[in-house]
């Protein structure tokens, strides 16, 4: 009962945070699962084929001049000099054609929990007997606060863009104020029965 999606059952305060609890949980691993494909496998595997056609080229290339030990060891050094150039470019320009999709792909993890969080703060409003325009806009904005801060942890985090004065580290601030009356509104029959 705790995770219904059904507005009209009534949802105390356990409830409202055991809701919090399991979307962070499921939404930052999918967030991160979703920027480790994005940002590292799928680059890194282009990036290891750029390297190693790199490396096969310039050993087909100057193979059969190194006839010396030194000449051999100087080439394997060039190869792998080549094969780490063409790496390190074949993983930039992977990242950059798979940014968009990681970023399609954090805005739907965004949306998905903004709205299974919307839906807790609106049970436990309801139970709390908290009506009024104002009241509903405050909850539902500091849940889509709340979702998009995980939803985007993982891709922020990783640009360096999450430090303590960065302007990002408002937004979870400001989205469990805006949740706080709908979790210290009144007590309704969520504490009692379904919490």
């Amino acid at each position: 009962m705790t995770f219904a999606l059904d507005t009209r059952l009534p949802l105390g305060r356990l409830g409202l945070l055991l809701n919090f609890g399991f979307f962070a949980v499921v939404l930052a691993a999918a967030a991160s699962l979703s920027h480790w494909l994005m940002a590292a496998n799928l680059p890194g595997g282009h990036a290891q084929r750029e390297g190693d056609k790199a490396v096969a080229a310039l050993v087909a290339a100057e193979g059969a001049q190194a006839t010396t030990d030194a000449a051999k060891a100087a080439l394997k050094a060039k190869a792998e000099a080549a094969g780490k150039k063409a790496f390190d470019e074949g993983l930039a320009y992977g990242r950059q054609t798979w940014f968009p999709f990681e970023i399609f792909l954090a805005i739907t993890w965004a949306l998905m929990g903004g709205g299974y969080l919307s839906v807790a703060v609106q049970r436990r409003m309801n139970d709390a007997g908290q009506h009024g325009l104002w009241l509903l806009v405050i909850g539902h904005l500091g849940a889509w606060a709340l979702a998009s801060t995980v939803a985007f942890h993982a891709l922020l985090a990783d640009a360096g863009k999450l430090s303590i004065s960065s302007p990002w580290m408002l937004v979870p601030l400001v989205g469990a104020i805006l949740v706080l009356p709908a979790f210290l509104g009144g007590s309704g029959h969520g504490e009692e029965e379904h919490a």
